[in-house]
């Protein structure tokens, strides 16, 4: 719609003409969000590619989730609630896929840890829900070095 403006004294007259503007009458769109936290790292190696042409990201690669999980170690202060729940998927995630990879080359012990990290549900409160995402971390950590040793066995392996 077109509305003129126009300035006006407190008796009522005319001041200056401001001319004719254009209001739309659809409602605000919603800020787009902004980035809620750094990227672990740049390289093409760890960022989360594009599958096709359906436009779906893949989850992001050990490399990348370890870094993520680092970061979450390093935090000396709380991040914020958003940001810890979207890790704390991620990194859920990551022990479901990782645990049946390196069953058969991990400590028990490690793997128990993992296992209980994913069992345990998301916590009241930031402080909690940092606490049990932390714990996440930890066993990614652990696995991804778990998945080194495995890894690299399968490689030497292979060469023979």
């Amino acid at each position: 719609m077109t509305m003129h403006v126009y300035t006006v004294d407190r008796h009522g007259t005319v001041t200056s003409d401001r001319g004719t503007v254009f209001v739309s009458s659809e409602p605000p769109r919603a800020p787009q969000p902004l980035i809620v936290r750094p990227a672990p790292c740049a390289c093409p190696g760890c960022r989360a590619e594009v599958k096709g042409d359906v436009g779906e990201a893949q989850s992001p690669s050990l490399p990348a989730l370890r870094a993520e999980a680092a970061w979450v170690l390093a935090q000396e202060t709380l991040p914020r609630h958003q940001t810890v729940t979207l890790i704390g998927t991620e990194l859920a995630d990551c022990l479901a896929r990782l645990i049946p990879q390196v069953e058969q080359g991990a400590e028990p012990s490690v793997l128990a840890e993992a296992r209980r990290s994913l069992d345990v549900p998301e916590q009241p409160g930031l402080a909690g829900e940092v606490e049990r995402v932390r714990g996440l971390a930890r066993s990614v950590v652990a696995l991804g070095e778990c998945y080194d040793a495995v890894a690299g066995v399968r490689g030497r392996g292979r060469g023979r």
